[in-house]
């Protein structure tokens, strides 16, 4: 695997869709979210309203995903966030399907309007779009961010833990064939002594401040990689990746 260097402006850092407005087959939709509203410790809700030509069409409470993506570029396909999972309905027909999956991150249509991919804390599901069906699943319970995602060639990048490496697998979503890289962790990468960390990373007492923007990740998130959509990333050949230990830890 080739490696480049890259610049913040080249990220693409994505926005929660607090509004969106499109329009298909000559119908005008709105997408509404409320503002978050924590209902215990660290699980939040929203309420999404659907307006189709100003009607409310679709009025209900879901869980709150950090990012997500509520239609396809084409506009065909509509995504809500759900209390389980994620609802696609096909606008064209009706036809509608509800998929769930444990702790929501957030969904990403794939650049050919074909495929959908959703993204729980440990699992990651490929729907096909036309028959809004299940078409591959992977999980990984020791790897708590999948984040799968489209890339390059329209690839659907996954990465593992694999023999004491991070594994980055290819999918092609139309015929489910795998090509596979090795990727170095995080510390073995930028020489980073593991037994300074290993007792905090191991500890689950401790969480890890992000000096830009606010917040806080646990840190057993130290270590691991992350993908990130880059702008124009299907021209570029380069994947971007962020890995958590550029954050200042906070004892």
């Amino acid at each position: 695997m080739a490696l480049s260097e890259t610049s913040l402006n080249n990220f693409e850092f994505r926005k929660f869709p607090e509004k969106t407005d499109f329009t298909f087959k000559a119908n005008q939709y709105t997408v509404e979210f409320t503002e978050p509203e924590e209902i215990r410790m660290s699980l939040y809700i929203r309420t999404v309203k659907v307006l189709k030509n100003n009607v409310v069409i679709k009025s209900f409470t879901t869980s709150d995903p950090s990012y997500f993506s509520v239609t396809s570029n084409d506009n065909k396909f509509l995504a809500l966030p759900t209390r389980n999972g994620v609802e696609i309905t096909n606008l064209e027909n009706g036809n509608t399907a509800e998929f769930n999956i444990g702790f929501l991150i957030g969904n990403e249509f794939d650049h050919t309007n074909q495929y959908c991919v959703i993204n729980g804390h440990t699992e990651t599901k490929l729907i096909d779009l036309e028959t809004l069906e299940v078409k591959y699943e992977f999980s990984d319970n020791g790897h708590y961010l999948t984040q799968a995602r489209f890339g390059f060639g329209n690839k659907l990048l996954l990465i593992d833990a694999y023999e004491g490496y991070y594994r980055l697998k290819l999918l092609d979503p139309g015929t489910l064939l795998f090509s596979y890289s090795l990727l170095e962790k995080p510390f073995d990468f930028f020489k980073i002594p593991l037994e300074k960390y290993a007792g905090l990373i191991k500890s689950k007492t401790h969480c890890v401040w992000l000096e830009s923007g606010g917040g806080m990740w646990h840190s057993s998130f130290l270590n691991q990689w992350e993908y990130i959509p880059k702008q124009n990333h299907i021209q570029n050949t380069f994947t971007c990746f962020r890995c958590f230990i550029q954050y200042k830890l906070q004892s």
